[in-house]
């Protein structure tokens, strides 16, 4: 099994860019059924009750924190079942500071970097 984790920007338009991954992340999901698609818009959208910076702030603590363990499961033997993890940027990424860090968390830890 793969994870791709897929980066979209946010934080300009919430609720455009929540919608706009929302219809990426099913098409995605549909061209590659043996690939899982992570979206960390989706995994913290409760983060939208609280206010700006504080929420950008908190957004990519987590989103590093899950890239993390994604990265540990990936090296530990026990997680056999997950053969790699790959970063998807969404188009318009080169726009996001937070697409622009995870891009960058994941060439540190040697992923994969696909382009949409």
């Amino acid at each position: 099994m793969k994870i791709a984790y897929l980066a979209h920007p946010y934080t300009d338009d919430p609720m455009r860019n929540y919608l706009a991954v929302t219809d990426l992340a099913a098409r995605l999901q549909q061209e590659h059924p043996d690939v899982l698609v992570f979206s960390p818009v989706h995994a913290f959208v409760y983060l939208a009750r609280v206010p700006m910076p504080e929420q950008h702030e908190m957004a990519m603590q987590n989103c590093q924190e899950m890239m993390r363990l994604l990265n540990t499961a990936k090296s530990a033997s026990p997680f056999y079942w997950l053969d790699d993890v790959e970063l998807w940027l969404a188009p318009g990424w080169e726009k996001s500071q937070g697409c622009r860090e995870e891009k960058y968390f994941a060439e540190c830890m040697g992923w994969k970097v696909v382009e949409l």
